[in-house]
């Protein structure tokens, strides 16, 4: 978990937004080495949110296919 927190400040505006909108929390998680933003729904269900292929990306704004 040593870039959680690089990525949770990165994001902090996407964790916002999404915990506003969803009214759930919204966190930065570890998925087996790649980081992706995970909003916790209800019946345990969960949405989980990359924008690379490879995970969150160090540059908000990158776009994978």
């Amino acid at each position: 978990m040593p870039l959680r927190g690089k990525y949770s400040e990165k994001y902090n505006d996407a964790l916002i937004a999404l915990a506003a909108v969803s009214q759930r929390p919204a966190n930065v998680v570890d998925l087996a080495g790649e980081y992706a933003i995970r909003v916790d729904l209800e019946y345990n269900r969960y949405v989980v949110a990359t924008n690379t292929p490879q995970g969150l990306s160090g540059e908000p704004d990158a776009s994978g296919s």
